[in-house]
Formats: structure tokens, sequence, C-alpha cells
């Protein structure tokens, strides 16, 4: 571009203004934070969604008064099997829900119904001690 030389301090001038106006316009970027009665509902949905998920995902299994969320736990580790979480007892029965289809499939076709009686409690916290 070709311009004449009365006019080629318009160019860089130009150029420089707008760069000046620009950072003497500029605003903070301010992040928006959601009010705590929106972040509330919001993990209301969240935890509604993941329960349902969880009681699709459960296997029940009859258990004996020797087995603590403790015993379980181990048993399952032992089993390489991935729980969600241990819930309580409740009428000699245990509940493990599961977070998806794969890891509650391994479970069910790896834990016996009989797993938690008293012969497998003696079995496996007898023989450790």
């Amino acid at each position: 571009m070709h311009l004449h030389p009365d006019y080629r301090y318009l160019i860089p001038n130009s150029i420089t203004n707008y760069f000046n106006s620009i950072f003497q316009h500029h605003t903070s970027s301010r992040t928006h934070t959601r009010s705590q009665p929106a972040i509330q509902r919001h993990n209301q949905r969240r935890h509604a969604k993941l329960k349902l998920k969880q009681q699709q995902f459960s296997i029940k299994r009859s258990i004996d008064l020797n087995w603590k969320p403790i015993h379980v736990k181990q048993v399952l580790k032992q089993h390489n099997i991935k729980p969600a979480r241990i819930r309580e007892v409740r009428n000699h029965i245990v509940t493990i829900p599961f977070n998806n289809a794969k890891d509650h499939d391994a479970a069910d076709t790896s834990l016996p119904d009989d797993i938690f009686n008293s012969e497998h409690f003696h079995q496996y916290f007898n023989a450790e001690q």
C-alpha cells in the first residue's frame, strides 16, 4: 500500500490511539458465581440423579451379625470390587450400590449369595489373626 508522505503519520497514530483506548475502557473480567440457594438446588438435583443411578445398580446380600461394614469393605477389596459405598445393614441384608453397570455385573457374578454368612466370616477373618 502506498501512502503520500503527507498522510503517513495517520496510520501509526490511529493504531496507537486504538490500543490506548482499549486499555482505558478495559473492564475487569468478573466471574459470575451462583447464589447459595442456586448451588443448593443444583446439588440436590445432582445428588438425586446419583441416588437413582445407584439404586438401579445395587446388589443385596444376606449378612450375619458378625459382619461389620469394615469387614465387608475388606472382602470386596479382596475380590477387586469397587462399590460406591457400603450402606448400613438392615434386617440382616446389606445393600451395596455401584456407579455403573460394569461394576454391578462384575460384583453380582463374583459374589455368591452366601458370602456374608458366619462360616465365611470365620474363614476370612480368623485365618488372618
